[in-house]
């Protein structure tokens, strides 16, 4: 894939999934060898646990909006560096809700 592919698929991931709470386009998206580092220990990044984890950051964070800063690609690898900003509203990884 070329590096333009490439971040327009992250940036269409950002734009639509994150912020706008549309999770429909993920299967589009993401290939199910992608290695996301948000998964929890033990969940396989793969699309369908891909979904249940958006699901679930939309109830925590039913706010939320990212700002991309910077996206760095080097040949098959790309990293995304991100800044994110919602309302801590569910508990998530045993942490109770903050509301702020």
């Amino acid at each position: 894939m070329a590096a333009e592919e490439s971040r327009s698929l992250v940036l269409r991931y950002f734009q639509e999934i994150v912020n706008k709470h549309d999770i429909s386009p993920l299967r589009e998206i993401i290939s199910p060898r992608m290695l996301d580092h948000d998964f929890n220990e033990g969940m396989s990044p793969a699309p369908d646990h891909s979904h249940q984890h958006r699901r679930r950051m939309g109830d925590v964070f039913p706010d939320v909006h990212d700002d991309i800063e910077v996206i760095a690609v080097a040949d098959d690898r790309m990293a995304v560096r991100v800044i994110g900003m919602g309302t801590h509203s569910d508990e998530l990884y045993g942490v109770p809700a903050t509301e702020k």
